[in-house]
């Protein structure tokens, strides 16, 4: 696996993809994770074509795991006030690509590295709510859904939450993957169709030279 791979098989620029981080090893592609405070967090390694069952987290030193996040986005979620809550790295890739903040859950089992940090000045929360997969959310899609509500409230999350369902596809990447050229308007949508009044993005240009 290589960023190049990576980059082919989700439709976004290399450039865009080194511009988030990514790195090449000879074991794979590192993802680098950090706090929201820009502090290095524990990484993640992508040695296969799918995060599930084909990442596992790097060995660097014991550091904390953390939620996926990147401080331009976080500042943007600020600013407009809204966050999308993902699963993994690769919707996140394709939000911030196209304006959009977004914080990536990395995987079931860790739903508590979603700090208050990563929701600071939110007012409206949008949890992506994926088809099921006995893989990515072995205890059922509606009861990680269930569990992610409650842990945000849990760290003093107090706005407005909206779970995010997308027609016939399953997440972010898909909907990119379906039709690049219509993806902003059609996740601006989904996300008034959950409720809340968004902004949809911070910049018009996309965000590490990623087209669509």
């Amino acid at each position: 696996m290589t960023v190049r791979m990576l980059a082919e098989i989700k439709g976004l620029p290399e450039a865009t993809l080194r511009g988030f981080g990514l790195e090449d090893r000879p074991w794979g592609v590192l993802f680098p994770y950090q706090h929201p405070d820009g502090m290095p967090a524990r990484s993640r390694r992508r040695v296969g074509v799918r995060g599930a069952g084909g990442s596992q987290w790097d060995p660097d030193g014991g550091r904390a795991i953390t939620a996926y996040s990147d401080p331009e986005a976080l500042r943007a979620a600020a600013e407009l006030r809204y966050q999308i809550l993902v699963e993994g790295e690769s919707d996140c890739w394709v939000a911030w690509a196209h304006g959009f903040p977004a914080v990536g859950v990395p995987g079931d089992d860790n739903r508590g590295a979603v700090t208050a940090a990563h929701l600071k000045g939110v007012n409206d929360l949008y949890v992506q709510v994926e088809t099921e997969s006995d893989v990515t959310f072995p205890d059922g899609t509606a009861t990680y859904v269930r569990e992610l509500e409650k842990h945000v409230r849990a760290v003093g999350f107090t706005g407005s939450l909206h779970r995010l369902v997308h027609d016939s596809v399953s997440d972010l990447s898909e909907l990119f993957a379906a039709d690049p050229s219509s993806f902003r308007e059609r996740l601006t949508d989904a996300l008034q169709k959950a409720g809340g009044a968004p902004r949809p993005v911070w910049h018009t240009t996309p965000f590490g030279g990623a087209t669509s």
